[in-house]
This record gives structure tokens, C-alpha cells and sequence, in this order.
């Protein structure tokens, strides 16, 4: 069991780059940037090198990429550009969410114990309460 729990954690691992790696450059390709977003529309030539420089919009994708990658893995999720806040911190409920859908998305024991209880004959128990719930439902 472990074994197949340590196989299963290890194939996660290619899976997670090449879905950041597809949504990463989707995402490069948006119409807009960063730099004037923050900037505003009132900015000066060199406000805007120095912001995408402290920004590192100006390295090649894959440097920039392979940045986000060692960040993310670290924990670092870069900032909001609307708030400044700390992304990680942006939406926790948001995050707390999506992290149950992932979990029961891949969780198989619905799918089993409907399986199995389908699979044996109805005990007492169940012919009770299935015919409590049709009488109250009338």
C-alpha cells in the first residue's frame, strides 16, 4: 500500500510542472501588463524599465518560469498586483476550497461504497429507513 501511495506521490510530480508549465504559458500570452498595471497610466520610460526589472519581466520565459517554479516550491507565490498583498495570502477560503475539491476529486471511496453497497442484498436496516423516507416525503 505504501508503495503504491510513494508511485502515485512520485507521478504527481511530473503532472504538477507540465499543468504549471501549460497554464504559465497561456498566461504569458494575455493581453496586458504587469508593470503599466502598476504603474498607472501617468509613468516615465525609466519607471517603467525599473519596474519590470524589479519585476524580472525583462529575463526570457524559461528564467522566468524556472523562477516561479523554485518560488512556488518554497512557498513564495509572488504578490498581487491589484493589492500588493501577498498572493498566498489573497484568498485563503479560495484556497481551502479548491484544496477539497482536488482531495475528493481524486478520492475513489464514493465510487466504492457505491459499488459495494450495490452489490449486496438490502439488509432490514436499509428496507426501514428507505420506507420511513418514502412515507415522510408523501
Amino acid at each position: 500500500m505504501y508503495r503504491f501511495i510513494l508511485k502515485r506521490l512520485l507521478m504527481l510530480i511530473p503532472v504538477l510542472l507540465g499543468v504549471s508549465f501549460i497554464v504559465y504559458t497561456i498566461l504569458s500570452f494575455t493581453p496586458g501588463d504587469p508593470g503599466q498595471m502598476m504603474l498607472g497610466d501617468n509613468y516615465s520610460e525609466e519607471s517603467y524599465a525599473a519596474m519590470q526589472e524589479e519585476l524580472g519581466l525583462d529575463d526570457p520565459f524559461l528564467v522566468q518560469y524556472g523562477r516561479f517554479i523554485i518560488n512556488a516550491v518554497h512557498g513564495d507565490f509572488g504578490t498581487s498586483y491589484s493589492t500588493g498583498n501577498p498572493a498566498a495570502r489573497a484568498s485563503p477560503m479560495f484556497a481551502m476550497s479548491s484544496a477539497r475539491r482536488l482531495i475528493s476529486a481524486g478520492d475513489p471511496a464514493p465510487s466504492h461504497i457505491t459499488w459495494s453497497c450495490s452489490a449486496r442484498k438490502p439488509s432490514n436496516v436499509d428496507t426501514t429507513v428507505s420506507s420511513s423516507a418514502a412515507l415522510r416525503s408523501r
